[in-house]
Protein backbone atom coordinates (compact mmCIF):
# COMPACT_ATOMS: atom_id res chain seq x y z
CA UNK A 1 0.00 0.00 0.00
CA UNK A 2 1.49 3.42 -0.91
CA UNK A 3 1.08 6.25 1.85
CA UNK A 4 2.13 9.61 0.98
CA UNK A 5 2.83 12.91 2.79
CA UNK A 6 3.06 16.37 1.48
CA UNK A 7 5.57 18.59 2.67
CA UNK A 8 7.00 21.91 1.83
CA UNK A 9 10.01 21.79 -1.57
CA UNK A 10 12.70 22.94 0.21
CA UNK A 11 16.27 23.20 -1.04
CA UNK A 12 18.94 23.25 1.67
CA UNK A 13 16.48 20.43 3.92
CA UNK A 14 17.08 17.00 6.30
CA UNK A 15 14.71 14.60 5.83
CA UNK A 16 14.89 12.19 8.29
CA UNK A 17 13.12 8.38 8.13
CA UNK A 18 12.59 5.66 10.99
CA UNK A 19 11.64 2.48 8.69
CA UNK A 20 10.27 -0.65 10.32
CA UNK A 21 9.74 -3.62 8.68
CA UNK A 22 7.92 -6.72 9.91
CA UNK A 23 8.67 -9.05 7.27
CA UNK A 24 12.15 -9.01 5.56
CA UNK A 25 11.08 -10.17 2.62
CA UNK A 26 7.75 -8.17 1.89
CA UNK A 27 10.72 -5.28 1.22
CA UNK A 28 9.62 -1.14 1.48
CA UNK A 29 9.99 1.65 -0.82
CA UNK A 30 10.71 5.36 -0.46
CA UNK A 31 10.39 8.29 -3.26
CA UNK A 32 10.43 12.16 -2.69
CA UNK A 33 9.62 13.98 -5.53
CA UNK A 34 6.97 16.57 -6.96
CA UNK A 35 3.10 15.39 -6.96
CA UNK A 36 0.62 17.56 -8.86
CA UNK A 37 -2.35 19.03 -6.80
CA UNK A 38 -4.69 16.49 -8.20
CA UNK A 39 -2.96 13.42 -7.50
CA UNK A 40 -0.90 11.96 -5.22
CA UNK A 41 1.57 10.34 -8.39
CA UNK A 42 5.17 11.59 -8.66
CA UNK A 43 6.88 13.41 -10.87
CA UNK A 44 10.62 14.01 -11.00
CA UNK A 45 11.63 12.31 -8.39
CA UNK A 46 14.35 13.41 -6.41
CA UNK A 47 15.57 10.74 -4.39
CA UNK A 48 14.63 6.85 -3.27
CA UNK A 49 15.21 3.92 -1.63
CA UNK A 50 13.86 0.01 -2.09
CA UNK A 51 14.69 -2.46 0.94
CA UNK A 52 14.15 -6.11 -0.64
CA UNK A 53 14.71 -8.96 1.38
CA UNK A 54 16.86 -7.41 3.63
CA UNK A 55 19.38 -5.24 1.76
CA UNK A 56 18.58 -1.71 0.81
CA UNK A 57 19.62 0.41 -2.70
CA UNK A 58 19.51 3.64 -3.51
CA UNK A 59 17.40 4.86 -6.90
CA UNK A 60 20.32 4.89 -8.73
CA UNK A 61 20.37 1.03 -7.64
CA UNK A 62 23.38 0.85 -5.71
CA UNK A 63 23.20 -1.47 -2.15
CA UNK A 64 24.22 0.57 0.49
CA UNK A 65 22.66 -1.15 3.66
CA UNK A 66 20.52 -3.71 5.46
CA UNK A 67 17.88 -4.14 7.23
CA UNK A 68 16.11 -6.75 9.72
CA UNK A 69 12.51 -7.79 11.07
CA UNK A 70 11.12 -5.25 13.75
CA UNK A 71 14.73 -3.28 13.92
CA UNK A 72 14.18 0.59 13.04
CA UNK A 73 16.50 1.50 10.02
CA UNK A 74 17.59 5.42 10.06
CA UNK A 75 17.87 7.24 6.93
CA UNK A 76 18.47 10.43 6.79
CA UNK A 77 18.60 12.72 3.36
CA UNK A 78 20.57 16.43 3.47
CA UNK A 79 19.40 18.57 0.39
CA UNK A 80 21.73 21.35 -0.30
CA UNK A 81 21.44 24.30 -2.64
CA UNK A 82 23.54 22.92 -5.63
CA UNK A 83 21.34 20.63 -6.98
CA UNK A 84 23.36 17.79 -4.58
CA UNK A 85 22.41 15.55 -1.59
CA UNK A 86 24.03 13.46 1.05
CA UNK A 87 22.54 10.50 2.78
CA UNK A 88 22.92 8.78 5.95
CA UNK A 89 22.05 5.30 6.64
CA UNK A 90 21.97 4.55 10.81
CA UNK A 91 24.73 7.54 11.06
CA UNK A 92 26.62 6.56 9.02
CA UNK A 93 27.80 8.44 5.96
CA UNK A 94 27.18 6.73 3.03
CA UNK A 95 27.36 9.15 -0.15
CA UNK A 96 27.95 12.56 -0.20
CA UNK A 97 27.29 15.23 -3.44
CA UNK A 98 25.07 13.02 -4.83
CA UNK A 99 23.43 15.28 -8.31
CA UNK A 100 19.76 15.21 -8.27
CA UNK A 101 16.88 17.79 -7.84
CA UNK A 102 16.63 19.11 -4.54
CA UNK A 103 13.09 20.31 -4.61
CA UNK A 104 10.62 18.27 -3.86
CA UNK A 105 6.80 18.52 -2.35
CA UNK A 106 5.99 15.25 -1.51
CA UNK A 107 7.12 11.35 0.03
CA UNK A 108 5.87 8.08 -1.41
CA UNK A 109 6.25 5.08 1.16
CA UNK A 110 4.82 1.96 -0.49
CA UNK A 111 4.74 -0.25 2.29
CA UNK A 112 3.53 -4.16 2.92
CA UNK A 113 2.03 -5.83 5.77
CA UNK A 114 2.18 -3.67 9.09
CA UNK A 115 5.59 -2.12 8.35
CA UNK A 116 6.16 1.88 9.56
CA UNK A 117 7.67 5.06 8.45
CA UNK A 118 7.94 8.20 10.60
CA UNK A 119 8.89 11.28 8.61
CA UNK A 120 10.87 14.33 9.76
CA UNK A 121 11.36 17.19 7.70
CA UNK A 122 13.40 20.23 8.61
CA UNK A 123 13.36 22.80 6.39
Amino acid sequence: MKVYQRVTGHEKSITNFEVVVDDTYSGFSILAGTATEEGDDLTNISYGFNGYEGYIFDFSGRFVGGYSKDIPINISVHMKDDNTYSYFINDALICNNMDGITGFNSIEFNKHGDSSIFIEYIA
